[in-house]
């Protein structure tokens, strides 16, 4: 293991925190999926790490104020 200071340290210097940077990483990997493929949203929740189908279309609810279903539909409609 290298000496240098851990992922966590280097974040609080930088002013965040892993589970933010976690949350915006995992909703702009999901916005880029729901616009650009088909994938099933359950099939996006596995791979975004969630367990539960639910937890994750909570979650994206929260981040867009649109479950993905109808923020993927709303994208599409200016198509």
């Amino acid at each position: 293991m290298s000496n240098s200071p851990g992922l966590q340290k280097r974040l609080q210097a930088e002013g965040s925190r892993f589970s933010q940077l976690l949350q915006e990483t995992r909703l702009e990997i999901a916005k880029q999926n729901l616009l650009r493929d088909k994938t099933s949203i359950t099939d996006l929740a596995l791979n975004l790490g969630y367990a539960d189908v639910s937890v994750f279309s909570r979650h994206f609810k929260q981040w867009t104020g649109f479950s993905p279903r109808n923020w993927r539909a709303q994208q599409t409609v200016g198509d």
